[in-house]
């Protein structure tokens, strides 16, 4: 009779309950969602971000400043023989004005105080060119500016002395004439 009674009572099913299955499904949706947000923080997010732009500051060129009161000065014109390329041809000269924008009257001063000196550096810069160097064109004379820019500057550190004063400066050198002739 046990046995009848084992028989006719039906077996429990052996499956999951609805609620555990509900949650079963939650844990792995909620599981899938946090791993889809880390990839995204973690992974993605940096990757299609656009790169973020320094903001880079110019280099501070105290000497490429422009003042707000320029004063300039003009030195008188200027000629120097270019060396020959060949003695078949007679030297050419080479004629040129430099004018000095200077930070403010002082320096303008100091320097007019002391022109002779001046004349005689830009000269030197000026000397034992030869005409092919001349042909050359642009580069040459900005060499010549920017040579000249700084030795101004640095004959008005020295002629100051201890006293140094960052407003005494030259801050431009221009050439107003820059002619060949030939014979």
């Amino acid at each position: 009779m046990a046995d009848e009674e084992n028989e006719n009572t039906p077996e429990p099913k052996k499956g999951m309950s609805p609620i555990i299955k509900i949650a079963l499904l939650g844990v792995v949706m909620l599981m899938a969602a946090g791993g889809g947000l880390a990839t995204w923080n973690f992974v993605l997010k940096d990757m299609l971000q656009p790169p973020e732009i320094e903001e880079i500051e110019p280099p501070q060129m105290a000497e490429s400043e422009i003042p707000l009161m320029p004063v300039y000065l003009e030195f008188s014109d200027a000629a120097v023989q270019l060396q020959r390329e060949s003695e078949d041809y007679p030297a050419s000269f080479f004629a040129y004005k430099v004018q000095l924008e200077c930070n403010n009257q002082d320096t303008h001063d100091l320097i007019n105080a002391r022109l002779p000196r001046f004349e005689a550096m830009i000269l030197e810069l000026h000397m034992n060119l030869t005409r092919a160097e001349l042909d050359a064109g642009l580069s040459l004379k900005k060499s010549i500016e920017r040579q000249a820019l700084q030795k101004c500057n640095d004959l008005l550190r020295r002629m100051q002395g201890d006293a140094v004063s960052e407003d005494i400066r030259v801050t431009d050198v221009m050439h107003t004439n820059w002619t060949v002739s030939d014979q």
